[in-house]
């Protein structure tokens, strides 16, 4: 690209000469007609006649002659005036202290670097790929993606996710003070565009709040993991993403690391060595030797609590273990494979109630015992554990206690319930259009080490899905937008992984509200970080350090300063020029800038000085709740984000009923109206549903739960000997608890009793959905209701065996209901059975209704 400032010098002297050359040819065109004409003719009477308007002489013929010799002279002349002026020319003329320039040709730099290539004007317009019959550039062999393939950097400039094509990475720094808009000028924005799979940082949930519905509305999977209320978030267990022993190396890495005090780092690594010895046994153990039902963090919790150390002992005084370590304690029990880890039932004294615990359980048969031990001894948990027993018995319970206190949130039910089951699926981000909501504290980091872990996890799962696909690149791009990046917590070798993620069609977005802060969390790495991100926008800054890095980082442009002197007395004034270097932002330029100003620059492109994105702009911005409030999502309204296991609280719930002494006579109901009777009250029939009594009464609840559960163990003893049965439940406004508790009872006690059986309860008051529980559902319910047309989406409840769990997105209207039990002929009320695998609804006779 040609030095914009030399290009404008240039047609700067082409205009002087040329203004020069046309009062020269003005003054010859004069002199040539008064030679023409009348003698005496001079250049001072030409030029006397051209400054009385007497400019046209030139056009009359008789004076061309005159014209044309005297402009043949003139340019003969400014040539060598030219040649003489390039052989003095300084070699870097006009760059002698700097040649740095704002970029004022983004029409020209868009053109190359946006989609559609090629054009000029850029277009936020979503499925541009789609209507111009492109292909998606990431990678062809998936589809184009639903929204713009541009990622926005500012008002004006683009630049296409397509790194292959525009030769720069889609790594992202940013850096903005609070309330300069990195969230609703630049990451509301890019989500908008709906170009690739996002994993975003919500400190407050705003984000998932304003742009869930549009999201959905376009075909993406939302996941959430929810730090801030974790009774609505997607669960995530770390030992679902351990593959080898790598992965557990990383793990217990990024654990310490993040549960360390910036106090605490500087002390001896001893501990922190040692801690990470029994650390790495203990998850070798879950991983190699435990069943897999014990892997989560609250089992090493108990493990290491289980570790009781006399402290006035001394190691070796008790028996020795097959594999060399002396038994101290019953930690030790379990590395020496004499006892594993199991469950028992106990009461508790204050409440009555009978919980399930973790327990030691003692291996008495010997065979076992050596699969045990075989296990062990092939294990790495053996080699770490048995480097941790190497301390005298003082420093081994330091190191328990201090294991202990780092594991302690994972004492905590919210923390257990979180991570002891997964269903954020981190591997499946690539494969499908997904936006993942990382909602963390704005004020209180204490579990945000789990965000460190899930993000090092993600990386490591994307890392290996990439690694099995022939070029290595995800279907989907995965962009991380990782907003306030200081609160993350630090993430294993994530300098490498900012170097490499582009290989695997991956990019980070750090977003930052000063250098400092990067520089706090990564020391010595900060730089390699900001280095392998091919783009740097300022959006603002009231910080010296951040204003001083933007303003070197700019560089300096050469600029002609002016020197000039008074004169005084008999001594002479004096007027020189000089060529002088000048940062292209000063600091405090910086830090004046107008609020709608952003600073964007890019590896080998000049920078760009430009507006901010105005969010208002989007297409898509009304479809927000930014844009109407109607499109607000609410989290805690989401059955299907709910954390709290409702088939607990129910069973909690039915059992308290069951042994209520005020139930005098055990209600067994026949049909379904006999169980809605005095329970339910019938709106006038247009309404179309019905409303429970009462429904802030917990005994009114409870007495419905009680029904419902008497109902469905009549109805199953009804149908034994049937191996396939489906059970119909017509309950208006029947609670969702209520509904799930049916389906999980029917599946928990009566497992194994039936080849098929299906539990499906129909309209339930939160969105009047419908759920189905299907065990291996050989009558083909789901097949009934995919052909009325339901929208049906699969949930997955790990806690049930053999099970499928199905919910009815569109309201289930009593006609397709009424098709739905026609489907499921040979069927009472509420019992039906179907042994076809086709459903044939002409088979169907009205009287079995």
């Amino acid at each position: 690209m040609k030095d914009d400032k030399e290009l404008e010098q240039k047609k700067l002297a082409f205009v002087l000469y040329g203004i020069l050359w046309f009062i020269g040819l003005m003054i010859a065109g004069a002199f040539g007609y008064q030679k023409h004409t009348q003698d005496g003719a001079s250049i001072f009477s030409a030029v006397e006649t051209v400054s009385h308007f007497g400019i046209f002489y030139w056009l009359n013929p008789v004076s061309w002659g005159t014209c044309l010799r005297w402009t043949f002279i003139y340019w003969i002349g400014v040539a060598l005036f030219m040649i003489y002026e390039q052989k003095w020319k300084h070699d870097a003329a006009g760059k002698e202290a700097g040649s740095a320039h704002w970029n004022k040709k983004v029409e020209e730099f868009n053109q190359g670097h946006s989609e559609p290539f090629g054009e000029k004007t850029f277009s936020d317009e979503p499925g541009l790929t789609k209507k111009m019959g492109g292909e998606n550039l990431n990678n062809k062999k998936t589809p184009p993606v639903p929204g713009n393939p541009n990622m926005i950097e500012s008002e004006l400039v683009r630049l296409s996710t397509a790194d292959m094509k525009t030769h720069l990475n889609n790594n992202v720094f940013i850096v903005g003070g609070a309330g300069t808009g990195k969230s609703r000028f630049f990451i509301k924005p890019n989500v908008l565009q709906m170009n690739c799979s996002y994993i975003v940082t919500d400190p407050s949930g705003e984000l998932l709040k304003s742009m869930h519905n549009v999201l959905v509305e376009n075909g993406y999977k939302i996941k959430v993991f929810n730090l801030v209320d974790m009774s609505h978030s997607n669960k995530y267990n770390p030992f679902r993403y351990v593959r080898s022993e790598t992965d557990v190396s990383i793990l217990v890495d990024c654990f310490i690391s993040n549960t360390t005090g910036p106090d605490q780092k500087s002390g001896d690594p001893f501990w922190d060595k040692s801690e990470k010895a029994l650390l790495s046994a203990l998850v070798f153990y879950l991983v190699d030797i435990a069943d897999a039902e014990f892997r989560k963090f609250s089992t090493i919790l108990w493990m290491v609590q289980l570790a009781q150390m006399d402290e006035n002992g001394r190691p070796g005084q008790k028996p020795s273990s097959e594999f060399g370590f002396s038994i101290d304690m019953p930690l030790d029990e379990l590395f020496d494979g004499t006892k594993k880890i199991g469950k028992k039932t106990i009461t508790d004294k204050k409440t009555g109630k009978k919980q399930t615990v973790l327990d030691a359980v003692e291996v008495t048969d010997q065979k076992e015992i050596g699969r045990l031990r075989d296990k062990i001894e092939t294990s790495l948990c053996l080699t770490n554990y048995k480097t941790f027993k190497l301390g005298g018995t003082k420093t081994l319970k330091s190191i328990l206690i201090s294991a202990a206190v780092r594991l302690n949130p994972f004492s905590i039910p919210a923390i257990q319930n979180l991570t002891d089951d997964d269903n954020v699926e981190l591997e499946k981000v690539g494969d499908e259009l997904t936006c993942f909501f990382a909602i963390i504290p704005q004020t209180n980091s204490t579990f945000n080490f789990l965000i460190s872990m899930l993000f090092s996890q993600m990386f490591e799962s994307l890392y290996y899905k990439g690694a099995t696909i022939p070029n290595s690149r995800l279907p989907y791009h995965v962009r991380f937008l990782l907003d306030e990046f200081a609160n993350i917590g630090k993430i294993p070798e994530f300098p490498q992984k900012i170097s490499t993620c582009r290989k695997y069609n991956i990019s980070t977005t750090i977003v930052l509200q000063s250098i400092a802060q990067i520089k706090m969390l990564y020391k010595d790495d900060y730089e390699t970080i900001i280095g392998n991100c091919d783009t740097a926008i300022c959006l603002g800054t009231n910080e010296q350090t951040t204003a001083d890095y933007f303003s070197k980082k700019l560089g300096k442009g050469t600029i002609t300063s002016r020197s000039k002197s008074t004169p005084v007395g008999k001594s002479g004034g004096n007027l020189s020029f000089n060529q002088t270097g000048r940062e292209l932002m000063l600091p405090d330029e910086i830090m004046t800038m107008p609020f709608d100003k952003c600073i964007v620059m890019m590896r080998g492109i000049d920078p760009f000085y430009d507006s901010k994105y105005p969010l208002e702009k989007h297409p898509q911005f009304m479809k927000t709740g930014d844009g109407d409030e109607e499109n607000f999502y609410f989290l805690e309204q989401d059955e299907e984000f709910s954390c709290v296991d409702k088939s607990v609280e129910y069973e909690e719930i039915a059992e308290q009923e069951e042994n209520n002494d005020t139930v005098s006579e055990k209600y067994q109901p026949k049909t379904l109206e006999e169980v809605l009777d005095g329970i339910l009250v019938n709106y006038p029939e247009e309404d179309g549903y019905y409303l429970i009594k009462d429904a802030d009464n917990n005994k009114t609840r409870n007495s419905m739960i009680t029904k419902y559960s008497e109902l469905l163990e009549d109805t199953i003893q009804m149908s034994m000997g049937n191996d396939e049965t489906t059970i119909l439940f017509d309950g208006k406004n029947m609670d969702i608890a209520l509904a799930k508790g049916l389906i999980n009872r029917a599946f928990e006690q009566h497992d194994g009793e039936f080849e098929d059986l299906v539990v499906a309860c129909n309209g339930i008051s939160d969105g009047h959905v419908c759920w189905f529980g299907a065990k291996n559902d050989q009558c083909n319910i789901v097949k009934v209701a995919e052909r009325l047309q339901l929208s049906i989406s699969k949930k997955k409840r790990g806690n049930i065996s053999r099970q499928d769990l199905y919910k009815v997105n569109d309201i289930l209207s009593e006609d397709k209901f009424e098709e739905l039990k026609k489907g499921c002929k040979n069927g009472a009320h509420c019992m039906a059975s179907q042994k076809n695998n086709d459903v044939d609804f002409d088979d169907y006779d009205d009287d079995n209704d």
